[in-house]
């Protein structure tokens, strides 16, 4: 069949899946190697297959031409008509189906479906997803989705990628040695003009959309590797005092000390209310030899006197 090795898996691994996510950028042969593998099914067994997309309004824009060109090409067995394309031996039968019509979603003609290939499946919506997956239920069905990531949480993506269910496949131009050669020079040009160019078409990694989130998805990536250097402060151990005015406040003596330039900890705290001048005296004197801080501060009826 002429795919990439990378894809064997979805051939060897068919029966142990009920989902298949390939992704990557342009040049790694998804669609094509996709067509081939499902024109090879139909002719094993018969089956009923559906190659779908979000929106479809002619069969031209759906993969009807892969599929015909390979047909041509190989003089496979299998009659094309002008919407449909049936195996003349098996009987299997191949449409063509965009699923939102009109602003709903169209999901007449899926029941009994035993392969459905969703391209182009980053445009899928949520909404047309959560339609369309539990119309899928045929014992042994399978879904392929081939996509060229857009945006991070494309709904396909964010919903499949870790499934137990789902065999994911990352697929890009030099994973595939049947790319041609005026393919790669593109991309090694693009890489060299435009790196977010080139990160999107032809890695398929996520566009960064910086005009519709508060924060690029380039400068977050860029974020989680930082590494910030220890601040260079001088680590204190403050004791503050607040004598009681006239009336039944009370005498508080707290300790703090620096955790950063910016943060302090509560550490010890006393608390008394002799109205005595003798005793706040002693207790001020006792507190400070006990805790030894470094900088010593009173604040008496709006009086700040400290000490170092």
């Amino acid at each position: 069949m002429n795919i990439p090795e990378k894809l064997i898996p979805v051939i060897t691994q068919i029966n142990n899946y009920n989902y298949f996510l390939i992704e990557g950028g342009r040049g790694g042969g998804k669609s094509q190697s996709i067509a081939r593998i499902i024109l090879w099914l139909a002719e094993q067994r018969r089956v009923r297959i559906c190659c779908g997309r979000e929106t479809q309004s002619t069969i031209s824009d759906s993969v009807y031409k892969i599929m015909n060109d390979l047909i041509s090409e190989y003089k496979l067995d299998f009659t094309v008509k002008s919407n449909k394309i049936i195996h003349n031996r098996s009987g299997s039968g191949i449409i063509f189906k965009g699923f939102r019509e009109q602003g709903r979603v169209n999901i007449k003609g899926l029941e009994g479906i035993d392969i459905l290939w969703i391209d182009e499946a980053q445009a899928i919506s949520k909404s047309t997803l959560e339609v369309i997956i539990p119309t899928i239920r045929k014992k042994n069905s399978i879904v392929i989705f081939t996509m060229n990531r857009f945006m991070r949480k494309d709904p396909v993506y964010t919903e499949f990628v870790s499934r137990d269910d789902c065999l994911h496949i990352k697929i890009n131009y030099y994973d595939n040695k049947h790319c041609p050669q005026k393919l790669t020079d593109e991309a090694i040009r693009c890489r060299t003009k435009n790196h977010i160019d080139y990160e999107y078409i032809w890695e398929g990694n996520p566009i960064d959309r910086t005009n519709d989130y508060l924060f690029s998805a380039v400068k977050l990536d860029r974020a989680k590797n930082i590494k910030f250097k220890e601040e260079n402060y001088r680590k204190i151990r403050c004791m503050s005092v607040d004598l009681a005015g006239n009336g039944g406040d009370l005498c508080v003596a707290s300790l703090i000390e620096s955790k950063s330039m910016s943060q302090w900890s509560l550490e010890r705290q006393e608390y008394w209310s002799e109205p005595d001048t003798d005793i706040t005296k002693g207790r001020i004197i006792n507190l400070y030899t006990l805790w030894k801080p470094e900088l010593l501060i009173l604040d008496a009826d709006g009086l700040d006197i400290q000490y170092m």
